[in-house]
């Protein structure tokens, strides 16, 4: 490790920045320098200096990151701002906020009961409080957090709002309706909580939501890009009365307004998936498997079944459900940096080594102490052999499921902070798809039998045989609890959480023949690439 730089040298880069007008560079080594020397006058001046201008500039530069969905990029500006201006605390609600946005709720919990102490009765705070308990999946201590923002202030409208995500993931629609109703009381042109509210609402043909909705949309106006999840809200509304044309009409223009707000490129994400093979390359070797923990890894892509396969898999004895986890993403994105710098571009065995070490940690914070625990987020197929390279005692499930199906409902679903940008248009979910099944090919060669291929269908029309092959492939106890999903416990925070409390039901793989017509040119694209 190199040695620190002197003082001197140190003021002096922090000075060049200054005067570059990079803030977050003279922030940081002002930083190292009262880290390593608290008392150093030099530096509290300097910073003191520092502080009433740089601070607006950072805001500013935060205000373009936010504009553009850079939401790393507002992240760094933000925590330069906030150590350098910690007792503005509209700073910190910002980092909060943003940390959210990004999927660090851990980071955004640890700074809001920081603050929380100090501003015990602060309604921002127990509201990113609430909201990071509930990405958790800690529902209890989410519910907590927004019934004290009901004791600060009744009837706030984003505490109620949260009880509602609280309640439909639990599985309670009538609960979650009622919560979302109240929030929409004080909130009625917040478009999500309308999209929130059409989930678990069950509607008439002369439902006054979808009057309100109308309404509300006429005021933003249909071609704004801030009405996008009102078209989706009134698609699942009108589909709900079975007024098809119509709502098949919002929800293309929904689709449109947010292919142009997220965009999608598929050419990087090409690129990044043939680094990934290159990377594992050759098929793995057998080697002792670690005793004690293990990991199941339920894959494919998004709406393809992968929530109800860890349901059934939770009801195993010893097994815990831990949801859609980033763990994985963050080892892979930061060896691939390192990587990506290197000539050679290879994986050795010191990135192994690291990921392992990072991801053994992460799940060891999270675990419940039971033996076997399993992540489901559906888009881990893109690291399949760098998990099992990494983690030897884990086992993937990958599902497959009709690609009608899996295309339809990807393009009626809207998925938090765009985080699935090739979902908006025919085409460019075509096009993922085929990376999809290249992908799959190259890992089932590489896997071999760590890999369990689960036919969505199957599961569904013949559950004894296949959650008995199930359990066998990834060495989990077959129990008759696995036949009845519907009775587990576990947290479901994704668009899945009003069906997979319900008993397994067949026939859900034709519902895109109700919109055949419409979806012509997506079948057009699905059978020209032979998927069907």
């Amino acid at each position: 490790m190199p040695a620190a730089l002197s003082v001197d040298k140190t003021m002096t880069k922090a000075k060049q920045a200054s005067k570059n007008k990079d803030w977050v560079t003279a922030q940081a080594f002002y930083q190292q320098v009262l880290d390593r020397f608290p008392s150093n006058k030099r530096a509290q001046k300097a910073v003191a200096e520092l502080r009433p201008i740089a601070v607006p500039e950072l805001l500013n530069l935060v205000n373009d990151a936010e504009k553009d969905e850079n939401w790393l990029e507002a992240r760094r500006l933000l925590e330069a701002a906030s150590t350098l201006a910690p007792e503005i605390t509209q700073i910190t609600k910002a980092l909060c906020d943003c940390l959210l946005e990004l999927g660090d709720a851990e980071e955004a919990l640890r700074i809001a009961d920081l603050q929380i102490l100090q501003h015990p009765n602060d309604l921002d705070f127990w509201n990113v409080k609430s909201r990071a308990m509930h990405e958790l999946n800690r529902p209890h201590e989410a519910r907590d957090a927004a019934n004290r923002m009901l004791e600060i202030s009744p009837d706030n409208a984003l505490a109620w709002r949260n009880l509602g995500l609280v309640a439909r993931s639990l599985g309670d629609m009538n609960e979650a309706e009622t919560f979302y109703l109240k929030s929409l009381e004080q909130r009625p042109k917040d478009v999500a909580l309308h999209l929130q509210l059409s989930h678990v609402r069950k509607y008439t043909d002369d439902d006054p939501h979808i009057h309100q909705m109308r309404s509300a949309l006429a005021k933003i106006g249909k071609d704004n890009p801030a009405s996008g999840l009102l078209h989706f809200a009134l698609f699942e509304a009108l589909h709900a009365v079975k007024q098809h044309d119509s709502a098949f009409e919002h929800l293309a223009k929904g689709n449109a307004l947010l292919s142009k707000r997220y965009g999608f490129e598929l050419r990087p994400k090409l690129a990044l998936a043939a680094l990934t093979k290159a990377l594992v390359a050759k098929p793995l070797q057998e080697q002792d498997t670690p005793s004690g923990q293990r990991f199941i890894f339920v894959t494919g892509l998004p709406r393809s079944g992968t929530t109800l396969t860890e349901r059934v898999l939770s009801r195993a004895p010893n097994v815990q459900a831990c949801g859609e986890l980033s763990f994985v993403k963050e080892a892979i994105v930061e060896r691939f940096d390192a990587i990506r710098n290197r000539p050679d571009k290879k994986l050795t065995p010191d990135d192994v080594q690291i990921m392992r070490d990072h991801l053994l940690k992460r799940f060891s914070e999270i675990s419940d102490g039971s033996e076997i625990q399993i992540d489901k987020m559906p888009l881990n197929f893109r690291w399949i052999g760098l998990i099992c390279t990494a983690l030897p005692e884990a086992k993937i499930v990958h599902l497959n499921r009709d690609p009608r199906a899996v295309a339809w409902s990807l393009y009626k679903h809207t998925f938090k902070r765009g985080s699935h940008d090739f979902i908006y248009k025919f085409e460019d979910i075509a096009g993922y798809m085929v990376l999809h099944r290249d992908l799959m090919k190259h890992w089932r060669h590489i896997c071999g039998n760590r890999l369990f291929d689960l036919n969505y269908s199957d599961l569904v029309s013949d559950q004894l045989s296949t959650t008995q092959a199930l359990a066998e492939a990834v060495g989990v106890e077959w129990t008759p609890e696995l036949l009845s999903p519907e009775k587990a416990t576990n947290y479901v925070r994704t668009s899945s959480a009003g069906q997979v409390t319900k008993p397994l039901y067949t026939g859900s793989d034709e519902s895109w023949r109700t919109y055949e017509t419409q979806l012509a040119p997506l079948m057009h694209a699905l059978s020209t690439l032979d998927f069907i």
